[in-house]
């Protein structure tokens, strides 16, 4: 799937088809933009763990903003403000902060914001030239004319950089990570070339392709370039968008699909965004506790590239389990534990979605259940075997919803704590949100995080997740009907926070982020 925000100020997508010449996208979000700057929507990047769209830009009235929105198009602000210039954005979906470059008319200045509070930036710092940024909640990456540039953000020193005098006109205005190498694709949106360039300096740039008026730049785990056409946000004129894929070995050449926006002039194709759906990395486990059930561990799965402009992670809340027995599935049987009845040989498989697809994960290895193991089980457990089901396409007919439950938690599932795979026609988007802990309160004092919230109904753990300057996972302690997670050890810098209630197998049933600076 590609994701991409027009001149015109849409907001669409599409589904990627095999020697497909042209796209027809369905638009989720529309803006109207500023007559005299016609730069609707600049920037736009995708949340697949959480089934949203962040993007940016300006708006008729000239005021730079961020929005939010679900692929139903409900749209949700989370920062506005007048008068603004607005270079582009970056986004990291694990930290949910969205990094902004803009002009307020007297500097240049960039904010880090949550996308999960409404005007309230975490950290606004001016800057002394025009930038499009890039932000993976560690490295925060900046394109100026011919340089690329690691900074760290907090102070706004050089890490490392790319320069090159030789780029003229200097025009390098977007840019996005290669997915197998540590080198860099840069756009040069006046005189179209797509280069390549080693951040490191140990390897010369080199061109990859050319385009006419690449704006925008990501990257597929194949190594396949997806470029926007359009303008860069400065340009007061606008041009007809289209989007071509590229494949950096030369192997094929490049595919123009046109189609996108409107298709008339001033309706550039100002940033792409690359979705793919859940690429499994690990398999499970499967585990036999002394009550004799089995219990399915949460496989392993392809993290998102923010520096590439790439999502993948699959939506937290979404898994279905296969049951396997004697290397038969088990019908019916599409939760995290099994009671087995039989003797013999066990193991699971995993199914996870996004909005792009689903992805299965390979079989655990295999749990041996013998008689001793069979005394505790309760013996009402269904054992009919079917054929295997299809790895691409695992059956789901129900999505199991939180409701509220006064004095037992924040909810209550009726069926199982994991909401299983929705059953859908080929091509329409899983969209599914992750409840949040509405209760969690957070609380910062100097090196010390402290968050506390109400147990969730179905949790087996509780954990808070600390990533940016400080790595760490903090084990959380409960008691009664309150969770406390504490950590006291913060390094300085930008940390994010994720406090998470999780299934027996480590699947998030709700989750509350925060992003803050330690000083």
């Amino acid at each position: 799937m590609v994701v991409f925000g027009t001149q015109d100020g849409l907001v669409q997508f599409f589904d990627l088809l095999p020697s497909s010449p042209s796209v027809s996208p369905t638009t989720i979000a529309e803006v109207t933009p500023n007559s005299l700057r016609p730069n609707g929507v600049v920037s736009v990047a995708v949340d697949t763990a959480s089934s949203e769209v962040v993007y940016a830009g300006m708006d008729k009235s000239g005021s730079g903003y961020i929005y939010r929105t679900d692929f139903e198009g409900n749209n949700r602000e989370v920062f506005t403000e007048p008068n603004l210039f607005v270079y582009g954005m970056g986004y990291n979906p694990s930290s949910r902060t969205a990094v902004l470059s803009f002009d307020n008319g007297s500097a240049n200045n960039y904010i880090l914001h949550s996308v999960d509070e409404v005007n309230s930036p975490i950290y606004q710092s001016k800057i002394s030239y025009v930038m499009a940024p890039s932000y993976d909640g560690t490295n925060f990456v900046v394109a100026k004319g011919d340089e690329l540039r690691n900074i760290d953000i907090t102070n706004f020193k050089l890490v490392n950089a790319f320069t090159d005098k030789v780029l003229s006109p200097s025009d390098v205005w977007s840019f996005a990570a290669d997915t197998r190498s540590s080198l860099y694709y840069g756009a040069r949106q006046q005189s179209g070339p797509i280069v390549s360039m080693d951040m490191t300096q140990k390897e010369p740039i080199s061109k990859v392709e050319n385009v006419t008026d690449p704006a925008s730049l990501a990257v597929f785990s194949d190594g396949q370039i997806v470029v926007g056409s359009g303008q860069e946000p400065t340009s007061t004129t606008g041009v007809v968008g289209a989007i071509t894929i590229v494949d950096p070995s030369g192997a094929a050449g490049p595919v123009t699909l046109k189609g996108t926006g409107s298709g008339a002039p001033g309706t550039g194709v100002q940033s792409v965004w690359a979705v793919e759906s859940p690429i499994a990395t690990t398999a499970p486990r499967a585990t036999l506790d002394s009550s004799g059930t089995l219990t399915c561990s949460d496989a392993g799965w392809r993290e998102d590239l923010p520096l590439s402009r790439l999502s993948r992670s699959p939506i937290s809340s979404v898994r279905q389990y296969t049951w396997f027995f004697a290397g038969e599935a088990i019908s019916g049987e599409e939760s995290e534990t099994f009671v087995p009845i039989e003797e013999g040989k066990y193991s699971c498989a995993v199914t996870a979605a996004n909005v792009a697809g689903i992805g299965r994960s390979e079989s655990s290895s295999v749990v041996v259940v013998e008689a001793p193991d069979l005394a505790s089980a309760i013996t009402t457990t269904s054992t009919s075997t079917a054929p295997s089901s299809d790895a691409t396409t695992g059956p789901g007919e129900t999505v199991t919803t939180p409701v509220e439950t006064p004095g037992t938690g924040e909810s209550s599932l009726e069926v199982s704590p994991i909401v299983t795979i929705p059953a859908v026609s080929p091509g329409t988007p899983i969209s599914v949100v992750t409840p949040t802990l509405r209760s969690a309160k957070w609380t910062f004092k100097g090196r010390t995080a402290k968050v506390t919230f109400r147990t969730y109904s179905g949790a087996k753990k509780y954990r808070m997740y600390i990533s940016g300057a400080t790595k760490k996972t903090v084990v959380c302690k409960s008691a009664k009907t309150t969770v406390t997670c504490t950590m006291t050890t913060l390094k300085k810098g930008i940390n994010s926070f994720s406090a998470k209630a999780l299934s027996t197998s480590g699947v998030t049933l709700a989750v509350s982020t925060k992003t803050r600076v330690t000083k």
